[in-house]
């Protein structure tokens, strides 16, 4: 009996029925990351870049009709095919741009997945660009293009984001958030890899500020969810039974690899899972209010950080093809585009104050600016330099690169003369051209080093000769230059490595990609490493070495990965040099407070001022003699420090560079 009277008040307490237990809802995900720019440049003399082999004669438009005809429109049909499935789509807009000019048919049928919502575009720029080693200006651009183009057949990206080479960073949250972008894929290999062992106790998704962080390629179940990822990878190999584009004419739809994949989809909906997309699944966890713990602090990095050691592969790693074939030039990839983007930076401000003066119609130049604006996406592809480029994608950097920095000086050369001078002093940050008399150069003194290896300071570059030269400027005794002039070397041999002591034990204070308007620091607790390393992009080229002492890389001339290892170094290495040139590096290293070293960085690698000849030099100048005319001198590989100086002396929060 008193078994019977429990039994009855428990039912009670429950609302007199059974407690059902609860029955989580499934989802079935998938990001299908497409790249128009596979191989940019095309396939013509792969490997070598120099084969003629007829099985990869195609060039950069032949194999981009075959990742469109091959592997995207197969996926299209499919999911056109099941009117209750969902896809997320990862694509740059200039594969938009594609569609438009020799793809119509295609296009439609991605309009038509897009219209009725069951196709969500997760693009975040216009070109596939290795975006965290940029200036966040070039971001800018490549965003707004991007809007443009997707605007222009009525498209509109919905907030789930994934990047070329999964790119992900604390910055990239804030960038994409202003831009109504909350839902950030991970790579659930990069969260593994920045915090080894917390992968299978992660929650259903992460917070991190406005924004929701959903770790791409993980499933689980808890109570409430199951979530099972049936694709998350290169969309080109879905349809072709794993096929790259880098097989030439052998690239080509596999109906076999697309049934086995339809059936498997067909499988999932039996056991009760939705053929979903990613905002279904971030809607229901908000539906339901799970708690979304805030997400461990992450450091920029890509999606198989195993493979390519971090970001290092595009940043001074060598690849396979370059050990095969010494094709590779990263760092001349990578400096050629800032200073690329530097050109285009004083170019848009000499276009508004043209406009502002009414020395031109305002939008005249919109349609050259854009050409411009082109060539330099482009060139920041991330393949350019890694992970294995060949010869004609390393080609295909360097010379969309200097088209961008030729077309924005054709700009700057027929504006400047009507602007005064003899010497216009153009600031990218402030948004200002102003004419002045002479040429701020300050003074430079040779003085001992710094540094040295009794302090962990090292310098190797194997076969070649190094001088190095430290100079203390423009008067001040706490603002080094340090130029390393490295030879032509003996056989061949291809690394330089410089190395610095790294002794902060706080973590890591720098300023991380699309970030650039303070410095963020990182307790090194956050982290547990699975490689024991990190290698990170620097766009802004500074770090504190430790308490007072700033390093920066002058990112025209160096900009290769910052690699930090568990022993108080950090190390910057470019196993890609030139295998008969001369190299030179330049870093600069500032004793004193955060503000002028975020300052010093700011001038030097993102905003910075240029000086335009628009008169004949006179004789005494230091600029060397040339013709009349608007001329731009090396504003960076003649620093104007006495304005580097002004700059350090006002203070003191300075402004984003946008």
């Amino acid at each position: 009996m008193a078994e019977r009277i429990l039994a009855l008040f428990l039912v009670m307490l429950a609302g007199s029925a059974p407690v059902q237990a609860q029955t989580p809802r499934k989802f079935s995900l998938s990001m299908f990351h497409f790249n128009l720019q596979y191989v940019p440049g095309g396939l013509q003399g792969f490997p070598s870049g120099h084969d003629q082999n007829p099985d990869f004669d195609l060039d950069h438009e032949a194999v981009e009709d075959l990742i469109i005809t091959e592997s995207f429109e197969p996926v299209l049909d499919l999911f056109l095919a099941h009117p209750g499935w969902k896809v997320n789509l990862e694509m740059q807009a200039y594969m938009v741009e594609v569609m438009q000019q020799r793809h119509p048919g295609v296009l439609a049928k991605l309009k038509q997945l897009v219209d009725a919502g069951r196709a969500e575009l997760s693009s975040v720029h216009y070109s596939d660009q290795l975006l965290l080693a940029y200036p966040r200006r070039g971001m800018e651009w490549s965003f707004d293009l991007m809007d443009e183009v997707f605007a222009s057949v009525g498209f509109s990206p919905g907030p789930v984001v994934f990047a070329q080479e999964g790119q992900f960073g604390e910055g990239m949250a804030e960038f994409l958030a202003r831009r109504g972008r909350t839902i950030l894929g991970l790579s659930k290999n990069l969260f593994r890899y920045q915090h080894a062992g917390a992968l299978d106790t992660a929650p259903a998704a992460f917070s991190l500020g406005q924004s929701t962080v959903v770790l791409l390629g993980r499933s689980f179940a808890t109570p409430q969810v199951e979530v099972e990822w049936n694709f998350f990878d290169d969309g080109e190999l879905l349809a072709t039974g794993g096929q790259a584009p880098y097989m030439g004419k052998a690239f080509q739809k596999s109906d076999s690899a697309i049934a086995a994949y339809e059936q498997e989809l067909l499988d999932a909906e039996a056991r009760g899972f939705e053929i979903a997309g990613i905002t279904d699944f971030v809607g229901y966890l908000e539906a339901q209010n799970l708690p979304l713990p805030e997400l461990p602090r992450m450091l920029d990095g890509t999606w198989q950080p195993q493979s390519t050691d971090s970001m290092k592969r595009w940043l001074g790693a060598s690849g396979l093809l370059d050990l095969a074939y010494g094709c590779e030039r990263d760092n001349q990839v990578l400096t050629q585009n800032t200073v690329a983007h530097h050109w285009l930076r004083v170019a848009e401000t000499v276009i508004a104050h043209a406009e502002k003066q009414e020395l031109i119609e305002t939008g005249s130049l919109r349609e050259r600016w854009f050409e411009c604006l082109r060539h330099l996406l482009w060139a920041q592809v991330s393949d350019a330099s890694g992970i294995n480029p060949f010869l004609k994608e390393v080609q295909y950097g360097l010379f969309h690169g200097g088209e961008a920095q030729r077309c924005a000086q054709a700009i700057i050369d027929e504006l400047t003369p009507g602007m005064g001078g003899p010497y216009l002093e153009v600031d990218t940050e402030r948004g200002t051209v102003a004419p002045v008399d002479d040429l701020p150069f300050g003074q430079s003194d040779a003085v001992a080093a710094l540094l040295t290896a009794a302090d962990g300071y090292l310098v190797e570059a194997p076969g070649r000769t190094v001088h190095e030269q430290w100079e203390r400027l423009g008067g001040k005794d706490n603002l080094y230059r340090l130029t390393l002039t490295v030879s032509p070397p003996q056989n061949g041999e291809r690394q330089l490595s410089v190395v610095f002591p790294h002794t902060d034990a706080d973590g890591f204070d720098l300023m991380p990609g699309l970030v650039e308007d303070r410095v963020v620091s990182y307790p090194a607790g956050s982290f547990a490493f699975e490689e024991g390393r990190i290698s990170l992009p620097l766009p802004a080229g500074l770090v504190r070495l430790r308490e007072g002492l700033w390093l920066i890389q002058q990112t025209d001339t160096v900009h290769v990965a910052a690699t930090f290892r568990l022993d108080d170094r950090v190390r910057f290495v470019d196993e890609t040099l030139d295998p008969d040139g001369e190299v030179q590096w330049v870093f600069w290293l500032y004793q004193g407070e955060e503000a002028d070293a975020l300052a010093l960085a700011r001038h030097l690698n993102l905003s910075v001022t240029a000086y335009l000849q628009t008169g004949t030099p006179d004789a005494g100048c230091g600029c060397g003699p040339g013709p009349a005319g608007p001329e731009v001198l090396p504003w960076l590989a003649a620093l104007p420090l006495l304005a580097l100086a002004r700059r350090l002396s006002r203070r003191r929060n300075p402004s984003s560079s946008s």
